[in-house]
């Protein structure tokens, strides 16, 4: 049995909960709208799931016409796609500084109620193209507000023995990936190249060092010392623990469940 996909996954806003969807539009800087939005504090720094948890249990849909994001005990939020006008600010990722779009009052009334933490919504600005982490990027390679990298892969069988090793199951949605694969020895993800469907190629940039994040139950918002602890056992490179394959785009393209992947 060869390499296909099984899940797919689109995180339009950094550090809320994700879409699963049937398929993926892959441009250059990775999946069509991913980690287009940005929560930042007062001071432009995005906030996350490391210091605000719960962020993972605000719901993200996409429509023709808005963005519309869903907490429990709070009417839905929408946010237009086509709003001109908007004021343009800095919003703060890792260090790197990136031109945006402030998505509003109502959007950060909204937020600073569902996250508990002042804050507002911004959206990357047109044109704007962060660069990746050297020396893994290549020129033209660029992303938004994603941590590092355009797209990242997990495998069902590095998943599953992970689980084996922990005596636990663990929902790939805690490691927040794009692509899930299945059809593979575990850990064969650590070979790949490119990765190629259709006409989509994906280029394996480097293994993705893992964050608390991961230890985020995305069903609950709870924190434990999982998978964190476990992985650090067996899969620890230089100052971190590994698990996943970050990619970035050689072609554009889209992607579907069931396409059979060749790495």
């Amino acid at each position: 049995m060869g390499l296909s996909v099984s899940r797919l996954f689109v995180y339009p806003v950094k550090s809320l909960a994700g879409i699963e969807s049937d398929s993926l539009s892959v441009g250059f800087r990775g999946p069509r709208f991913d980690r287009e939005w940005v929560v930042v504090g007062p001071d432009g720094v995005f906030l996350s799931q490391r210091k605000h948890p719960r962020m993972c249990l605000i719901a993200c849909r996409l429509a023709e016409a808005a963005l519309t994001l869903s907490a429990a005990g709070r009417p839905d939020l929408a946010v237009s796609l086509e709003a001109p006008g908007r004021a343009r600010v800095t919003a703060s990722v890792w260090g790197d500084a990136c031109a945006a779009l402030d998505e509003g009052d109502a959007a950060a009334a909204w937020l600073t109620a569902a996250i508990g933490a002042p804050c507002r919504l911004a959206r990357i600005a047109p044109g704007f193209r962060r660069r990746l982490e050297e020396p893994y990027g290549r020129p033209g390679d660029w992303t938004a507000f994603a941590d590092g990298f355009p797209l990242l892969a997990v495998t069902e069988e590095s998943l599953a023995d992970l689980g084996r090793r922990a005596g636990r199951t663990f929902e790939p949605e805690r490691f927040r990936p794009n692509i899930v694969v299945r059809g593979g020895p575990a850990w064969s993800e650590d070979a790949w190249s490119v990765l190629r469907a259709g006409g989509v190629a994906l280029r394996a940039a480097k293994p993705c060092e893992r964050c608390a994040i991961t230890t985020v139950d995305p069903r609950t918002g709870e924190s434990g010392a999982e998978p964190l602890k476990t992985l650090a056992g067996f899969r620890r490179r230089g100052g971190g623990v590994l698990f996943g394959m970050n990619l970035v785009p050689v072609s554009e393209g889209v992607l579907r469940v069931g396409d059979a992947l060749s790495a």
